[in-house]
């Protein structure tokens, strides 16, 4: 199946056909695409959403979390904050609505198996980047160093989303400020 004419430079509609609320503020929203044509995004890439908010077009980036496998749809996560712009527009949509996406972006492309040292990052991503073992005491640094309550995604196995829950929950968060899938 081919992939969807995506346009970095041009919006393109999409339907939306569902919208569940996974959190009290956040929604897991999957648009359709046309016939059974996949996203094509690889893995490091995102989108941009627009909207219009009275009367003010606003964009945010995306990262869609459907597999790359996926045919005919794509799915976004998206957290919801109780004084943002794109979360009133987000809130508004219903089933069956249309939302403009133009992309794809990103040029930090994860590749399997290739070693990559700090310095081959773009400088925005150095100091946010952790090498090594994932374990409780990075996850407690990780979560305290923020300035307010973080929103986690963590996608793996069920023994790693496990094992990750456990350490969130260590951390000080919340079953509602992290998703697993």
């Amino acid at each position: 199946s081919c992939s969807a004419k995506l346009s970095p430079e041009t919006f393109l509609a999409f339907h939306i056909s569902t919208m569940e609320k996974v959190t009290k503020d956040t929604y897991l929203v999957r648009f359709t695409l046309p016939g059974n044509s996949r996203l094509g995004l690889r893995p490091g890439q995102h989108l941009i959403l627009r909207g219009v908010v009275d009367g003010l077009e606003i964009q945010r980036a995306y990262t869609p979390i459907s597999p790359v496998t996926a045919e005919g749809y794509f799915d976004v996560l998206i957290k919801c904050y109780r004084t943002g712009l794109m979360s009133q527009y987000v809130e508004s949509w219903r089933t069956g609505d249309t939302a403009f996406w133009r992309g794809p972006f990103g040029s930090f492309l994860y590749e399997p198996k290739k070693e990559v040292s700090p310095e081959q990052l773009p400088w925005s991503y150095r100091d946010k980047t952790h090498f090594g073992r994932l374990g409780q005491e990075l996850v407690a640094e990780l979560v305290a160093c923020c300035r307010r309550k973080p929103f986690t995604l963590v996608c793996g196995s069920p023994a790693f989303n496990e094992d990750m829950a456990r350490c969130l929950l260590s951390a000080g968060l919340t079953e509602d400020s992290y998703f697993l899938f």
